[in-house]
């Protein structure tokens, strides 16, 4: 990727299906300012998106991260976790490490059973909340982690481009947090 110097827009360059070069342009991730409706959810907003995380301290972005998040709708049967319902899963390949996330497990399981991403919406004190929640050990079904580590990005806002919102980070050692947009991708179903 590289940036272009207009606006803070930044232009990809790939390789389309027959070896031309394509353009793709990602907005500039901007902190959220906007708060979800009651009715507010990702249910249909499987596909490929370009993620970007941003890490602040202080009121100062000191790092960020680029990468490729993948949504695709629930399998049936594990749809709800709790009080939650799980209408997505996926994957992302981004660098938590260059923000100073957490990792918990892999992000790039598509395991709908483990998987790397997995999208929780629920209600809490009369507010709409979605999450997506990081690593595939944090995800798994079959286990309950007491460890205290966690990667979480909290959608803040929806729109037809994207979602974007806070995220936040921790384990024994070490809290982090920041921002994040998640700009679908042109060609963004999976």
């Amino acid at each position: 990727m590289k940036k272009t110097g207009w606006a803070g827009w930044v232009v990809a360059v790939g390789c389309s299906t027959f070896g031309q070069p394509v353009e793709t342009v990602v907005p500039p991730c901007e902190r959220p300012s906007g708060r979800l409706g009651s009715d507010a959810t990702l249910s249909s907003g499987d596909g490929r998106y370009e993620l970007t995380l941003v890490r602040r301290i202080d009121a100062v972005d000191i790092a960020s991260a680029r990468g490729v998040l993948t949504l695709y709708p629930q399998v049936p049967g594990l749809d709800a976790l709790g009080d939650a319902s799980t209408p997505l899963f996926g994957s992302a390949d981004v660098n938590l490490s260059a923000v100073g996330a957490a990792r918990t497990g892999d992000a790039r399981s598509d395991d709908p059973h483990a998987p790397g991403v997995l999208v929780l919406e629920f209600d809490r004190a009369g507010a709409r909340t979605i999450l997506l929640r990081f690593g595939s050990s944090a995800n798994r079904r079959d286990t309950v982690l007491f460890d205290g580590a966690y990667t979480v990005l909290e959608v803040g806002e929806i729109s037809v481009r994207g979602f974007s919102g806070s995220w936040r980070s921790g384990s024994d050692s070490a809290r982090g947090g920041g921002y994040f947009c998640a700009a679908r991708s042109p060609l963004h179903k999976p």
